[in-house]
């Protein structure tokens, strides 16, 4: 799924859109994958209120139709236009072309970086027209920030420079490192100030947790999505890139396959043999799997969720997308991997996760040990501050994949590149920094991940070293 967030900001920068720019706008929504996804929708939605900033009005009314009838690949916008008499401001057969190869981001180009310290360092840049000197001493305040950078998304900025960083010789990554980092914990500090308030609001208005049954982290398309994947054209991965036969893909992406295989490397060996060497890992393109729903299912107005991965409860089977970048491909790895120890440990603690999502399953003496933490947590005045991750408020199974992750990523450093979807899940600072955050605020969840990393290396019996009786979690 491509995510050209620097195009649009760039085409979308000034408060009219001419008919260039429009014709750029419509190639950058279908390029890469043929899909409008829902980050790029939020990008354009706020232009469909003010039609007087199109220079030409029927140009409003095509992407009208994307947002407001919910057309979201490019075949049902090319038949949504025909039917009211409309084409595409490009040729279709151009626009095809575009859907089925790599788009490439609009990105600053970074001239000169002066860096003395993480929060004391200068930047010296150029993107379109406008040249950039900015001289940063520690701000926090992203709306300053961005007055600085004359208007310019502190997120460009960090893309830009995770860009530039892969021309430079090792000694001087390590200068571009800490102010990536420091730049990622500015965007991740204002997002967690606006999530922190709709958490609070969640909080008051959710009840504790009573059937472990329930578990819907995805709307009704989402969950048809994952259910309509089909894995039988995968092939083993190509030998060349050095992960074990139980890899398999449908398209080859260099990057992503190299992410996965440094991870696979750096994790431990007894993690590997009694968790990851039960499971099939299947990487797949999410773009492509919405491409072909929404295509099939042409009145599903839903709009389309960013989905990182999938574990199915009844099958050793992974589905690992890579449309993202590749520090997202270590975590959707271990998260995985989590989702696939939880389920196997409590199978032998009562559990039943061994049948369809669709018939009632059983949750044992484990599931119901986390979820009775994660409600503690859920319910605890300072939630927000325990949790290692945003995504592990979800649900208590997501919690325990969170948890999983963070504590064995956050024993690695991992050269691999950040993107858009890590700068705002917060991972591009850091998994040591996430780690050593949680160990602090959540001690209960730190100490049973401890335990199981014991149980998984040296074994015992799990109904006596996971009994409530031995894992006060109250």
């Amino acid at each position: 799924m491509a995510i050209l967030i620097g195009k649009l900001r760039q085409l979308l920068d000034d408060p009219l859109l001419t008919h260039r720019e429009f014709k750029k706008l419509e190639q950058t929504l279908f390029e890469g994958d043929g899909v409008i996804t829902t980050l790029e929708r939020d990008e354009f939605i706020p232009w469909i209120l003010w039609p007087q900033a199109f220079q030409v009005l029927n140009f409003y009314d095509r992407l009208r139709f994307t947002a407001l009838q919910n057309r979201f690949t490019l075949e049902t916008y090319v038949a949504s236009l025909a039917e009211v008499g409309l084409r595409p401001a490009n040729s279709v057969s151009k626009l095809m072309k575009w859907s089925t190869r790599p788009g490439k981001d609009y990105l600053a180009q970074i001239k000169k970086v002066d860096y003395r310290s993480p929060t004391d360092f200068d930047l010296k840049f150029k993107y379109g027209c406008r040249k950039v000197f900015w001289k940063y001493h520690g701000e926090t305040d992203i709306e300053q920030i961005e007055l600085a950078l004359k208007n310019i998304p502190l997120e460009i900025v960090y893309l830009s420079l995770a860009e530039y960083d892969e021309t430079l010789p090792p000694e001087e990554k390590i200068k571009i490192d800490p102010i990536k980092k420091q730049i990622a914990k500015i965007i991740y500090l204002q997002d967690g100030e606006i999530e922190n308030e709709a958490f609070q609001e969640t909080i008051e208005e959710t009840e504790p947790l009573e059937d472990l049954t329930e578990y819907d982290n995805l709307d009704e398309t989402g969950d048809d999505m994952l259910k309509s994947i089909d894995l039988s054209l995968s092939k083993p991965v190509n030998s060349t890139f050095g992960l074990p036969s139980n890899f398999f893909t449908n398209q080859e992406n260099p990057k992503i396959l190299e992410a996965l295989k440094i991870t696979w490397d750096a994790i431990p060996s007894y993690l590997r043999s009694k968790v990851g060497s039960q499971i099939n890992f299947y990487t797949l393109n999410w773009g492509q799997q919405l491409r072909g729903y929404y295509n099939n299912h042409p009145w599903d107005n839903n709009p389309p969720q960013v989905i990182l991965g999938s574990t199915k409860t009844n099958k050793n089977e992974i589905v690992i997308f890579d449309d993202y970048d590749q520090l997202t491909a270590a975590h959707t790895l271990l998260h995985e991997m989590g989702h696939r120890a939880f389920f196997n440990l409590d199978n032998q603690m009562g559990g039943n996760w061994n049948v369809s999502e669709d018939t009632e399953q059983t949750p044992g003496a484990f599931a119901k040990l986390v979820a009775q933490h994660y409600v503690n947590l859920f319910t605890d005045p300072e939630a927000i501050l325990k949790f290692p991750t945003r995504y592990a408020i979800t649900d208590y199974r997501d919690y325990f994949s969170e948890i999983f992750s963070i504590y064995y990523l956050g024993d690695l450093d991992l050269p691999l590149d950040g993107g858009y979807v890590t700068l705002h899940q917060g991972y591009a600072n850091g998994f040591r920094k996430i780690k050593a955050r949680w160990m602090q605020n959540d001690p209960k969840g730190y100490a049973l991940m401890q335990k199981y990393d014991s149980w998984i290396k040296n074994g015992g019996d799990p109904k006596i070293i996971f009994a409530p009786e031995n894992n006060r979690v109250a």
